[in-house]
């Protein structure tokens, strides 16, 4: 039994590694998803921003400010006008052409870049940023962008102009300096915009940038959560369908080998049962094979009644394990009457008295349901009776005081029977309606039973559709309690 104990502690380190390795590798998994997703986030962000700029730049700081000399070669769609190529060439002075075999296309790339950096530098320098952008251009591309890569979420931007060191673009309006209300307002934006990673250069010359674009997402992570929220959920109810799988495996290895040690336990006072009796029978018969018994019939009389008595023990113990066995089958059958509740209460009063006057005990009856009769089966509601006062007699140490009562309202009738004896504890009381499951009985030895009698009451009590309560603490008794409704649909069979 010991070995067997410490290879399923074994068993179960095994599971809780295996279980904790799975649960690890998931939060890692999530975790990794979760960087991945937001770094295809800010990818896209980044990306959109910079295709923003490269709108507003083209459309707002390029073509328009070419001088008029140089619009016969770029078009305001970048198109080099072949035709127009000689005469500009001769006007104008262009740098790093030494080659006269240069390329057409290498001619046209320094064409554009520089004809392109002159205008940028000679005439963006010295104009306000808020002259360059058109609002209604600014707000519809950022929108368009961010849409188009699937961004769909609440945003902010700010356009951040460096000669004023402020903001002079927030969200569509244009602000305006001095201003103290939009100074006010500004504040308000200013700390989530400024510390967006989200920015990119603006209207870039020479002598550096005009100002940056900023995007600010306020529900940046609940978007990001969207995104991945199925695949956490799935990943959280696998990890809790393994959780249950693997403490269900658990309780019931645990609860297997609990209920092979309660059946042990069963056979061995099963077998001290019929042991006691089988012996005694076995005596009574040597003795009356005896001649000197055989001579004197008062004795085998004594004799014979020792062996009708011990053979009728034995045929209770049997039938008691049957009823469980059909029970447990569901092929029971129930022969159902109309029960006086009160008389058969008094019937198991006297029976019990007979057993707690030895013991110098007392057993007191108070019979206050106003209705008593009960729709029932008479003998197994008497047997569940008896077997609660046998019990209340055996675990009592002292002389044992025993309380019998009755109450009713309109749906049914109360049972009750309370003693003075050892009392259970919460777990005790957890697990005393469990097949072969019996209560320590401490200082009391002469206990004997199978650990069938409440689990036997509780079958009963349910086939009946009523139902048992108890409250019970160490050392100051028991008190059980029935309930049976006057009308109940019977779950047994019926004859």
């Amino acid at each position: 039994m010991v070995k067997n104990i410490k290879w399923i502690w074994w068993v179960v380190g095994l599971m809780v590694v295996a279980i904790a390795g799975i649960v690890w590798m998931q939060v890692n998994w999530i975790r990794e998803n979760i960087k991945v997703v937001e770094d295809q986030f800010d990818t896209e962000v980044y990306s959109a921003l910079n295709n923003v700029i490269n709108e507003i730049e083209n459309r707002e700081g390029g073509f328009d400010m070419i001088p008029e000399e140089l619009r016969g070669v770029i078009d305001a769609d970048s198109t080099l006008h072949i035709e127009n190529l000689e005469s500009i060439l001769s006007t104008t002075e262009l740098d790093n052409i030494s080659d006269q075999n240069i390329s057409f296309r290498q001619l046209r790339a320094l064409l554009e870049k520089q004809v392109l950096e002159r205008t940028v530098n000679s005439n963006l320098e010295n104009r306000p940023i808020t002259d360059l952008i058109d609002l209604e251009n600014l707000d519809n591309s950022i929108k368009h962008h961010l849409r188009k890569r699937g961004i769909k979420t609440d945003y902010h931007y700010g356009v951040f102009s460096n000669r004023e060191s402020n903001f002079v673009i927030m969200d569509g309006n244009f602000i305006v300096f001095p201003d103290l209300d939009a100074e006010a307002t500004l504040t308000e934006y200013n700390l989530r915009l400024l510390d967006s990673p989200y920015a990119s250069d603006l209207f870039r010359t020479s002598s550096g940038a005009l100002g940056k674009l900023i995007i600010e997402f306020p529900t940046r992570s609940r978007f990001i959560l969207k995104r991945i929220i199925s695949n956490i959920i799935l990943s959280v109810l696998f990890i809790a369908i393994t959780l249950f799988s693997f403490l269900y495996t658990v309780i019931t290895i645990f609860r297997q080998k609990h209920l092979s040690e309660m059946k042990t336990d069963f056979i061995n006072n099963m077998t001290h049962e019929f042991k006691t009796p089988i012996a005694t029978i076995s005596l009574a018969v040597d003795s009356m094979q005896s001649p000197a018994i055989q001579k004197s019939p008062e004795k085998i009389n004594r004799f014979a009644k020792i062996i009708r008595e011990e053979n009728k023990r034995m045929l209770m113990q049997v039938e008691k394990v049957l009823q469980m066995a059909l029970l447990d089958n569901k092929s029971f059958k129930m022969s159902v009457s109309e029960v006086d509740m009160h008389q058969l209460l008094r019937q198991a009063k006297k029976h019990t008295e007979l057993q707690i006057n030895q013991r110098e005990g007392k057993v007191k009856l108070s019979l206050n349901a106003t209705r008593h009769i009960l729709l029932a089966d008479e003998n197994h509601i008497s047997n569940i009776i008896h077997n609660l006062l046998d019990n209340a007699n055996k675990y009592t140490e002292q002389s044992p005081y025993i309380e019998i009562s009755s109450r009713s309202d309109n749906n049914g009738i109360y049972i009750t029977i309370k003693d003075n004896g050892i009392g259970m504890s919460k777990e005790q009381v957890h697990h005393i309606f469990e097949k072969f499951y019996r209560v320590p009985t401490g200082n009391v030895h002469d206990v004997k039973g199978f650990g069938l009698g409440l689990s036997y009451v509780k079958a009963i009590t349910d086939a009946h559709k009523g139902d048992i309560s108890v409250k019970s603490a160490l050392g100051k008794g028991s008190e059980f309690t029935l309930y049976f409704p006057f009308e109940n649909n019977f779950s047994l069979k019926n004859n």
